[in-house]
């Protein structure tokens, strides 16, 4: 990738905040948008459009498809995260489920 550390760490930030601020999760996002038949790339240029991530210091030095290169791996951390989490909670559902402890 193209794109300045920095930069892609802000603009990480940026994205990833946007589905928590839209009361959904990023995979939730994703099935809206393909339940209305909307591609993957409009959803990863509305989520840069909905942080409101001023994008003029990226232009400076990278076109759209740089800029896309980032976002599609903005969006698989996203789904990365969000797999891991819901992992991690139904090991703990789990743990703590009455039919997984011993009788007494």
């Amino acid at each position: 990738m193209k794109i300045k550390t920095e930069d892609y760490r802000r603009l990480s930030e940026a994205i990833g905040r946007v589905p928590a601020e839209r009361g959904k999760t990023f995979t939730e996002m994703q099935r809206a948008y393909q339940n209305r038949k909307l591609g993957a790339m409009r959803l990863r240029w509305d989520l840069l459009w909905l942080s409101g991530f001023n994008t003029n210091s990226l232009y400076a030095y990278l076109d759209d498809a740089h800029i896309d290169t980032a976002l599609r791996a903005i969006c698989r951390e996203l789904t990365e995260l969000e797999e891991q989490t819901r992992e991690s909670t139904l090991q703990h559902v789990r743990r703590d489920h009455p039919s997984d402890r011993a009788s007494d």
